[in-house]
C-alpha cells in the first residue's frame, strides 16, 4: 500500500513523536467501581457461545448508556478518545490497571447530536458530562496533560497520475 501511495500520489509521509494535549486515564481518589473480571474464550467460528459465556465486548444497551463486559483498560481508552467530549485529544492509560472490567456507564453522549433531527438528537443527549460520569460511576477520571504522541506527518502529496 505504501508503495502503491508513493507512485500514484507522490506521497512522502513520516512519523514523529510529538509532545502533545491528551487525557491521562487515571484511578479516581475513591479507588475502581468496576468488578475486575476473567474473560471466557471465544468459541470458534460458526458455533455459538456457551450461555452465560463471559465475552469482551462493549455495547450501547440503552440510549447513553454503554455496557462493557470483560473490557481490557487499553481499550478503553481508545474508546474514550471518540467521545466528542475529549475534543479529539487522545486518551492514554495511566491507571496501571491491567485486568478485564464488568462496567456501565451512563448518561453520556459519544457523538455530537445530529442537526436537523430533533427526535434524535433529544434521545442522543447527554444528561451528564463524561468528566463527571467516569470518576462517579466507574472511578476513573481524566486529567489534562501533554504526553509523546506518534503523528503522521505527511510532507508532499499530489493529485494521482493517470491510469
Amino acid at each position: 500500500m505504501h508503495s502503491l501511495l508513493e507512485d500514484r500520489f507522490q506521497l512522502k509521509a513520516k512519523i514523529e513523536t510529538r509532545d502533545l494535549p491528551v487525557y491521562a486515564l487515571v484511578v479516581a481518589s475513591g479507588g475502581i467501581k468496576m468488578k475486575e473480571v476473567k474473560p471466557d474464550a471465544f468459541p470458534p467460528p460458526g458455533e455459538q457461545p456457551v450461555p452465560g459465556a463471559h465475552l469482551t465486548r462493549l455495547r450501547m444497551t440503552a440510549p447513553n448508556q454503554f455496557t462493557a463486559t470483560a473490557w481490557p483498560m487499553g481499550r478503553m481508552t481508545d474508546w474514550l478518545s471518540r467521545f466528542c467530549e475529549v475534543g479529539n485529544r487522545p486518551v492514554v492509560d495511566e491507571t496501571g490497571l491491567k485486568g478485564n472490567y464488568d462496567s456501565v456507564l451512563s448518561g453520556v453522549g459519544q457523538h455530537a447530536p445530529a442537526p436537523g433531527d430533533a427526535e434524535r438528537s433529544a434521545a442522543q443527549e447527554a444528561t451528564v458530562s463524561l468528566f463527571a460520569a467516569l470518576p462517579e460511576q466507574l472511578g476513573l477520571k481524566l486529567v489534562p496533560k501533554k504526553a509523546p504522541i506518534e503523528v503522521l506527518v505527511i510532507e508532499k502529496i499530489e493529485q494521482p497520475s493517470a491510469n
